[in-house]
């Protein structure tokens, strides 16, 4: 396979060759790759994690509130009637 590299990227590269981290650039592409695809997995899971929190707002998971009923749950905390920890 041949691949073309940007010039800024191959001073990068050549940088990271002198400065001893790698011996070559065929190392530094390798741990980029590497790199890329934990990125990947991570935001794959991040994505995955959303939809499900999504899918359980969707079927009531979560409470949804009304004008009226945060308004009056906040006299009640303000007055001392209900304590915030509770709500939850």
């Amino acid at each position: 396979m041949e691949i073309h590299i940007a010039h800024s990227n191959q001073a990068f590269i050549q940088q990271q060759i002198s400065s001893g981290t790698y011996s070559s650039a065929q190392e530094v592409v390798a741990e980029a790759l590497r790199f890329m695809e934990i990125e990947s997995s991570v935001q794959a899971a991040k994505l995955e994690k959303l939809r499900q929190d999504i899918a359980l707002g969707l079927v009531g998971g979560a409470k949804l509130w009304e004008a009226e009923e945060v308004k009056l749950l906040a006299r009640k905390v303000k007055f001392g009637e209900v304590d915030i920890y509770d709500v939850y």
